[in-house]
């Protein structure tokens, strides 16, 4: 099925480029592989994520290892891998020439038209609403900034989506003045693979320092835990829950396009189950 450019959108005129650019490469990708355009973008984000994240474990060898691996399993699952991987690699470009245009949630738009779950109950926060929050919240981050005595603010997205949320609040904190990478830090969780995914990719061509989780913000479950290169080359001293310790296997994504059902209802629900 194709996609139209028009079913997307946007949440600023300055990704229309990008967007017509992006949508141009998915249909060419689900054309010749036979994909949906939800397999396509979950491919597209596992691979770019599994790209960039590798940038980060030079220094960690058995995890560079496997993230490679895991990147080979996007390449495996293609029948003409070496036209579709360019075609995502092109999609990818699209994305980074969007947030270089503005820096304001891209994926997002595309992510909620094409690939969210129903299932997780996934629907994100608009970019005005977002943005509206942020100001509202933030009063005075160079006071508080001040005040904390440590150099950099830190700040947390237990449900963090695609990180559209974020980026609206980044937005207001620079606008304010503040360095993104030196003086923030950001903690987010998102229980999807997918999503997680994607919030990864756009705080980290933003230059957002962050910690990034693979899991779930109620049970303290955490599958897979990843740096912005902003974290990495601008260090700040955290403390995390020694309970949330990484198990030694993660669980598959889930969805279609990977032969794992998803839930059939939304998991933070759990949290009211008669045990």
């Amino acid at each position: 099925m194709t996609v139209k450019r028009s079913a997307v959108i946007l949440n600023t005129d300055a990704h229309r480029p990008a967007r017509d650019q992006f949508v141009h490469h998915l249909n060419e990708v689900t054309r010749r592989e036979g994909w949906r355009s939800y397999e396509a973008i979950s491919h597209w984000l596992d691979a770019s994520f599994r790209t960039m994240r590798g940038a980060t474990l030079s220094c960690r060898q058995a995890d560079l290892a496997k993230n490679e691996a895991e990147y080979m399993r996007v390449v495996k699952r293609c029948r003409h891998p070496s036209e579709t991987m360019q075609d995502l690699s092109r999609m990818l470009a699209a994305c980074v020439m969007a947030l270089e245009a503005e820096r304001v949630d891209f994926i997002g738009p595309i992510f909620s038209e094409l690939a969210s779950s129903a299932q997780l109950g996934q629907f994100f926060t608009p970019y005005h609403v977002s943005r509206m929050i942020a100001e509202t919240i933030v009063d005075d981050p160079r006071k508080m900034l001040e005040e904390g005595g440590r150099g950099f603010l830190t700040l947390q997205e237990p449900a963090c989506g695609v990180g559209g949320m974020v980026l609206a609040a980044c937005e207001v904190l620079r606008d304010r003045g503040l360095d993104l990478a030196r003086e923030i830090h950001w903690t987010m969780v998102e229980i999807d693979y997918t999503a997680m995914c994607a919030a990864f990719i756009q705080t980290n061509l933003c230059g957002i320092s962050a910690d990034i989780f693979h899991g779930n913000s109620l049970s303290l479950e955490t599958w897979l835990a990843t740096s912005t290169l902003a974290a990495i080359v601008y260090p700040k001293r955290l403390k995390y829950d020694p309970k949330a310790m990484l198990p030694r296997q993660a669980p598959e994504p889930s969805g279609p396009e990977t032969g794992v059902p998803r839930p059939s209802k939304p998991v933070q629900l759990s949290l009211f189950e008669k045990v």
